[in-house]
């Protein structure tokens, strides 16, 4: 007896909690009806706990014509009620379409939904020009949506790769790579693609994915591949692989023999390697193509400075057992030296706020008897201070 009156309770119950949310969808269509947006909205809320209420075309198309009003309103009392209006329109619409059950209320909601589309490709191309690039990832992700309902068949490319794009730019590194993959084969024939997927891997740090891409697309596009080259480059750097790197900058000088960026980065790469011969003719080649070119200039000079420090060194290891070697040393230091100073002025004259250059030229003059020349080079460096 206990059992059957603690059925009817919970009949009794479920009913009284149905009755109340169609009460709350009922009050939120009157007051909308009534333009009272703030307390539609609230009731309107309440109406989804109810599992046949979010079940109803109605509710879902009350549901969008509140929160496009409240996104439409210029009353600024309606502004704070939610962030992101959009978000549940679009959404809201979207599940109307999907529960509406004749021809005619499908064409009213495939309607409202172009228009839709149509606002948030503004609102998307607004925001990604002023570098709101999460917003405008959100606005082209409701479009796909949307497509997905009114045009299933069709897939519009533009949208996805403007959505992949604004993806990567908020951070979102595994939806602008799902985004890409969801394209296929529409836009395998962009370099940009291949850039932007091996940018993202490597942002996850998946240098494995990257190098994949970056190679893929290295070999795909051979006449517009400098930024994957670049890219490739840079990533075996980071991750202190510069021999990899070599023969990806090696090919690049060949292809573009006056670029003396590539001549720099290949300096730098047979620097890291202990190619130092090589190094040296690299940056001598950038500074031809580029006589203003302070790190050129600079790293061509730490070369010679660098190893006259290791002279140095070595001579001091040797002046009280062998002294031959000892003044072989240090003769050597100084020549080394001496073939730093012109490069290293070279480079202060391009920039004279350098600290790095200003206290190796205040070295340079010490170790060649120079002391005018280097107490001018420590007053700077006072004044300087890193």
């Amino acid at each position: 007896m206990a059992t059957i009156q603690m059925k009817l309770a919970l009949c009794t119950l479920l009913f009284l909690l149905s009755k109340n949310m169609m009460a709350q969808y009922s009050k939120a269509l009157d007051e909308y009806k009534h333009g009272r947006l703030d307390e539609a909205a609230k009731s309107v809320k309440l109406a989804e706990e109810d599992p046949a209420t979010i079940k109803s075309y109605d509710f879902w198309k009350l549901r969008g014509d509140i929160y496009f009003d409240i996104y439409m309103s210029k009353n600024p009392l309606f502004k704070n009620i939610e962030k992101n209006p959009e978000d549940i329109f679009a959404d809201s619409y979207v599940r109307a379409y999907d529960q509406n059950t004749s021809y005619e209320t499908s064409i009213k909601i495939k309607d409202k939904l172009e228009n839709i589309r149509t606002l948030l490709r503004n609102k998307a191309v607004t925001d990604f020009k002023s570098k709101r690039f999460e917003a405008a990832y959100q606005s082209f992700s409701k479009i796909i949506l949307i497509d997905s309902r009114i045009s299933p068949q069709k897939l519009d490319t533009i949208t996805y790769y403007n959505a992949a794009v604004s993806a990567e730019k908020s951070k979102l590194y595994a939806k602008s790579i799902e985004l890409y993959e969801r394209l296929g084969n529409f836009k395998n024939n962009d370099p940009r693609v291949y850039l932007s997927k091996a940018t993202c891997y490597e942002m996850m740090s998946d240098t494995s994915n990257a190098a994949k891409f970056y190679k893929e697309g290295i070999s795909k596009f051979p006449k517009e591949n400098d930024l994957l080259v670049l890219g490739i480059i840079n990533m075996y750097l980071k991750t202190d692989k510069p021999e990899k790197a070599i023969n990806y900058i090696e090919k690049a000088v060949m292809k573009d023999p006056n670029n003396y960026q590539f001549y720099f980065a290949l300096g730098t790469l047979y620097d890291k390697t202990f190619q130092t011969e090589k190094a040296k003719k690299s940056y001598l080649k950038a500074i031809n193509i580029k006589p203003d070119y302070f790190e050129a200039f600079h790293n061509l000079g730490a070369i010679f400075y660098n190893n006259a420090a290791d002279s140095k060194n070595r001579a001091s290891k040797f002046k009280d057992s062998d002294q031959e070697k000892y003044l072989e040393e240090l003769d050597k230091c100084k020549s080394l030296f001496a073939q730093s100073l012109p490069y290293i002025e070279k480079a202060y004259s391009i920039n004279s706020s350098n600290y790095n250059v200003v206290q190796m030229l205040s070295i340079i003059y010490l170790e060649l008897d120079k002391p005018d020349e280097a107490a001018q080079m420590n007053k700077i460096l006072k004044i300087l201070k890193p």
